[in-house]
């Protein structure tokens, strides 16, 4: 295993990962090889971090595989219902390798 594997076969759902720190840590895991979630609660943002991580896997990986490694999901985890969605989809997308929408 590399370092630009480390977390190859992983899901990482990140929350608050639309800027900042979390921002930091969802684009570290996707250039690692992980299967990432973006999640906050703006859906614009959310759609924001998406490309742009999308597009650093591209140039600093040269992987084209990023669109099918990393979703966003909108998510207020102060809500349940936020909550059972973000898993849902999570385990939707990566586990059961499908594609959807509500």
């Amino acid at each position: 295993m590399t370092y630009a594997d480390r977390f190859k076969e992983r899901v990482c759902i990140v929350t608050g990962s639309s800027a900042g720190i979390g921002f930091a840590i969802a684009k570290r895991f996707a250039l690692e090889g992980g299967k990432v979630v973006i999640s906050s609660r703006k859906e614009d943002k959310v759609n924001e971090a998406v490309l742009e991580i999308i597009q650093a896997i591209k140039t600093e990986c040269n992987d084209n595989s990023g669109a099918s490694r990393v979703i966003g999901v909108a998510c207020h985890v102060g809500k349940a219902t936020d909550r059972e969605n973000l898993v849902k989809k999570t385990v939707v997308r990566f586990y059961l390798n499908m594609e959807f929408s509500f």
